[in-house]
């Protein structure tokens, strides 16, 4: 007897296995729910567990996680600790909160909680991973992915030190906190950090990538506010805008020092008062602004303390803002041989443009952002867009068009044959640097007789650092395209 002439048995077969599932996945996971009022222990063995409503760890409890620990959350449930929570991994066995099913958690929740400690944490699809108030915890290693706001901090200076944000609305959103954000990661977030109130951070060594609309907004400083604001040696690279100083205080001093802008689609430094007077503390100094859409703006007509910025190869460099007579526009010549990081050649004409004829940009002035992902990969992209930066040296077949992203970089070996398939172009939206020499030129044309290829094309703010040289272009309908830059051409045939 068949199933398939048995549909009412099918039935009954399909919803019998549903509740075997079932069975079988709450006796793999660990329920846990309500209030724990003594000292408690989610151990290893016992992993993972499944918390089906939200937890609270009143206060006098504590709650241990031990390292290699999963623990996973129904829909809209949480932890909230009165108490202490004791969450320390380790690079080997980190200890993982994240959803059980579709739908978001509602979070981590430490309230006044100084004792606690996470350590080697990740966190993941929930509407707040971890929100700390009224306390400074000992946080270490911490990672956030897919949530709304990964990490939120309320009247709250935790020292947050190498972690890494992706792919969260909110990397960090704090209101009238002032903590120390130093070696952190935020990639394709869609604001890196969102200060609101008073927040007197010290915000230095990060390095932000992709993020959709803003790195860096601060938002607010009561007209009587006294501190800094300090970001320095941070790259902001290949997202929308860059910083965004809102202010509302003659007597906060806010400092943009010794950080790279690259290859931004909006803006790097953004200045916004509704009184000019509000935004004159503010210092921008040694800073490299590149080959991004728009460069210093303000909604006033300023002029401020800083200057010995290198501007160069954006759309626009400076809207409503006075360039300081010590600015300079020159190609920063960043050192790709290693790594795509923003380093510069001993050559470079930012290693002595700094006001103690020091080096300026992100590495200037000991700094040491680390980059991600800006190593060469090995393989070569045949098609669709570029996942890293790459080098292509030999014969190089291209079988359907090729995009370079705004986040990385294409180098193009002399002596290279590209071979390209008909109708198929490369796209460089970041920066192409293919440079031949007269006895190993790089060459471009149709993979076979069966039609040409399409176009080299070279555009946006990123094009003004691409350089191409040495260059034999055939049967294409369009050899070499350029939109709105200007790269360096020499010797193209």
């Amino acid at each position: 007897m068949r199933l398939k002439n048995w549909p009412g048995l099918r039935f009954i077969f399909v919803i019998l296995i549903f509740f075997f599932c079932l069975v079988r996945s709450a006796e793999a996971d660990t329920p846990v729910f309500g209030l724990i009022e003594t000292d408690t222990v989610f151990n290893l063995a016992n992993s993972p567990y499944l918390i089906t409503s939200t937890i609270t760890v009143a206060e006098g409890a504590t709650l241990t996680v031990e390292a290699g620990v999963s623990v996973l959350f129904d829909s809209g449930t949480g932890l909230v600790i009165n108490g202490v929570l004791l969450s320390q991994g380790s690079e080997e066995n980190p200890i993982v909160y994240t959803r059980s099913g579709p739908n978001s958690w509602t979070g981590i929740t430490l309230n006044a909680s100084e004792l606690s400690r996470l350590d080697h944490v990740a966190i993941s699809h929930a509407s707040t991973g971890l929100s700390i108030s009224n306390c400074n915890p000992e946080l270490g290693n911490l990672e956030f992915f897919n949530s709304s706001n990964g990490l939120y901090l309320n009247n709250s200076s935790p020292e947050i030190d190498d972690f890494l944000f992706q792919d969260n609305s909110n990397a960090i959103y704090m209101s009238n906190s002032s903590p120390h954000i130093h070696n952190c990661r935020f990639l394709d977030n869609a604001n890196g950090i969102w200060a609101d109130g008073i927040c007197l951070s010290e915000i230095d060594n990060n390095w932000f990538s992709g993020s959709t609309s803003h790195a860096l907004y601060y938002n607010g400083g009561m007209p009587s506010s006294v501190g800094e604001i300090s970001i320095r040696n941070n790259v902001f690279t290949a997202g929308q805008n860059g910083i965004t100083i809102s202010f509302s205080s003659d007597t906060l001093k806010r400092t943009v020092a010794y950080n790279t802008f690259m290859g931004n689609s909006g803006y790097a430094i953004s200045l916004t008062s509704p009184w000019t007077e509000y935004l004159s503390p503010t210092e921008i100094t040694a800073n490299i602004v590149v080959a991004n859409e728009r460069g210093i703006i303000s909604d006033n007509n300023l002029t401020l303390s800083g200057g010995y910025n290198n501007i160069y190869g954006n759309n626009t460099f400076y809207e409503n803002f006075q360039a300081y007579a010590t600015d300079f526009s020159s190609h920063p010549l960043f050192d790709y041989e290693t790594a795509y990081d923003f380093r510069l050649k001993p050559e470079s004409p930012c290693r002595t443009a700094g006001p103690d004829s020091g080096e300026i940009g992100a590495y200037g002035n000991n700094g040491n952002p680390e980059g991600v992902n800006t190593a060469w990969r090995t393989e070569m992209t045949s098609e669709g867009t570029l996942p890293g930066n790459e080098r292509w040296s030999g014969t190089v077949t291209i079988t359907t068009s090729v995009t370079v992203p705004s986040a990385h970089m294409l180098f193009i070996e002399p002596g290279t044959e590209l071979l390209i398939a008909s109708g198929a172009t490369i796209t460089g939206n970041g920066i192409v640097i293919a440079e031949g020499t007269e006895s190993y030129p790089i060459t471009l044309t149709r993979a076979n007789d069966s039609g040409g290829w399409g176009t080299l094309s070279i555009q946006g703010a990123l094009g003004n650092l691409s350089s191409l040289s040495n260059l034999h272009f055939s049967h294409a309908s369009t050899g070499l395209s350029i939109s709105n830059c200007n790269p360096e051409l020499n010797g193209l045939e």
